[in-house]
């Protein structure tokens, strides 16, 4: 796929943000954003929604913390989610939401040391039912799950981080 400039545009919406932290160690947030991403070029697309734009975008994060002696322990788990989008200018192909679950796990020894633990796409999904308009004609077809350049993503995924500070301070 190839980039297309679009001649204009109109692009407003709203965002919202949240943060609450309960008994000094449960942290929750949220962030949600409502996009009205309108293709305003003088063309046939003229109307029609950006590609790549849902209108609908949020996440949610739950944050433990449990202080130790010499260390601190932390979970956590995401959810993000998103609206159906089209993924063409002639809004020929469109995906449907998306909802995809994320935990973590660390552990942080003093101000110098971490280990980090994340499992990305908890659920492992890899393939996904899209809609595709060809010739006027609707159809349903299942499909690798894309990111915004068209390659498939990743199921499951699983990351092991360490940090480390040397020399210096914090």
């Amino acid at each position: 796929q190839r980039a297309q400039n679009v001649g204009r545009a109109r692009l407003r919406g709203r965002e919202f943000d949240a943060r609450v932290t309960l008994w000094d160690r449960v942290e929750l947030s949220g962030h949600y954003t409502l996009a009205d991403a309108v293709d305003r070029s003088p063309t046939a697309t003229s109307g029609l929604t950006l590609p790549y734009r849902p209108e609908h975008r949020g996440r949610a994060r739950l944050n433990v913390l449990a202080p130790m002696r010499q260390h601190t322990l932390e979970a956590g788990a995401t959810l993000d989610a998103s609206s159906p989008f089209t993924t063409t200018r002639a809004a020929t192909r469109t995906l449907p939401r998306r909802v995809e679950a994320h935990a973590h796990a660390a552990v942080r020894f003093g101000e110098r040391w971490a280990c980090r633990l994340d499992v990305r796409n908890l659920t492992d999904a890899r393939t996904e039912d899209v809609t595709v308009f060809d010739g006027g004609v609707r159809s349903t077809q299942r499909r690798p799950i894309e990111d915004l350049l068209g390659h498939p993503t990743p199921g499951r995924s699983v990351y092991l981080t360490l940090r480390a500070q040397l020399g210096g301070t914090t």
